[in-house]
Parts: C-alpha cells; structure tokens; sequence
C-alpha cells in the first residue's frame, strides 16, 4: 500500500510541475521583454497585390526586397528605427542620413502578448509617409532573439497585375501581397553583440 500511495505521489507530483512548467512558459513575455537595441535582417519578395475589394492579383515579376535595420525598443510598446532597404536591386528613397546612407526618423509600435508572440508597426516619415509595415513576431533567448513574417504592407506603388488592367498606387496606395520573413537579435548597451544574458 505503501509502494503505491508513493508511486501515486510522485506521478502527481510531475503532472503538477508540468502544468506549471506550461502555465509559467505561457506567461513569461510582456512588453518590457522587448526592450533595449536590436539588428535585424529581412529578405523576401513582393508577390503581388490586393485590389479595393480585397482580391489577390499576381504582378508579372515579383520585386525581391532586402533590408538591413535597427530598432531600439523603449519596453513600453515604442520604438526608432533606421534602415537601408535595397527592393528589385535600387536602394529605396527615403530620409537618408549623408553619413551612414541608412533612412532615418522611422518610429513605431509594438505589443508582446504574455505567450512571447507579438506585432509591430512601423511608420515611416517623407518622402515615403504612405509606407506602412506590420510585422508578427516570436520571441526566443529570452527575448535576445526575434523572428517575424510581414503580415500587412502598404506601399506607394504603383504596380500592373498579370492580367494588365489591374493596377494599384500610387493613390489609394497598393496593399501589397508581401512574403518577407525578419530575424533580429539584441546588442548591448555599447552597440556590440551582447555574449552576457541578463535573464
């Protein structure tokens, strides 16, 4: 009797530090998780767009998008960013700073749910203001490490679909069929790779 009440014991007790070993993981990120400088890198292609109606439409030759960018997070759900965005091999316009080449002044939202996923977006000033970028997120590392898919893009355009009637941009901006992935990672204070982990 003995032998069981333990074997009992112990099968409850490791049913119960799985339940809350799922229940901690689940709420361990917030804002403030995302929080100091981060490099990223984006790569992907715009595929096409959708019409005033919300239809998918292909364009004939899907413009490859590359970007390198930096965002420092406040951890309250607002961020600056700066970035250098090369799209069908021409370095997109932008407010460019005369030293670093990289478009400045870009600003931004963000909001990390307690399951360490999250969204942000990214507005951009002149020449480029009708520009929006919404990206969904998870964080990993303790939120040293981030990777994202574009969920939402509008741009200036314009852009013909395959059929060559269909257009979008540049006014109403396009609403863009995007298929970019982003992966970032956390520098420390200095502007280094942080090697030290504060969690």
């Amino acid at each position: 009797m003995t032998r069981k009440f333990w074997k009992g014991a112990v099968l409850a007790s490791a049913a119960l530090l799985t339940v809350s070993g799922t229940a901690h993981a689940e709420d361990k990120c917030s804002n403030a998780t995302l929080k100091g400088l981060y490099g990223f890198s984006l790569r992907g292609e715009f595929i096409g767009f959708f019409d005033a109606d919300g239809n998918p439409h292909r364009i004939p030759n899907p413009d490859i998008v590359d970007a390198v960018f930096i965002q420092k997070f406040d951890g309250t759900g607002a961020f600056t960013r700066s970035d250098y965005v090369s799209s069908d091999g021409f370095k997109r316009p932008g407010l460019t700073d005369p030293t670093t080449g990289f478009d400045t002044g870009e600003t931004g939202t963000y909001t990390v749910f307690p399951n360490c996923t999250g969204v942000m977006h990214i507005t951009f000033p002149a020449p480029i203001a009708s520009t929006i970028i919404d990206i969904r997120f998870v964080l990993t590392e303790g939120g040293h490490r981030l990777h994202g898919v574009v969920s939402h893009q509008e741009i200036a355009g314009p852009f013909t679909a395959e059929d060559g009637t269909t257009t979008c941009g540049p006014t109403p901006v396009c609403h863009m069929r995007a298929q970019e992935s982003v992966v970032g990672e956390k520098f420390d204070v200095e502007g280094t790779r942080g090697q030290t982990r504060d969690w």
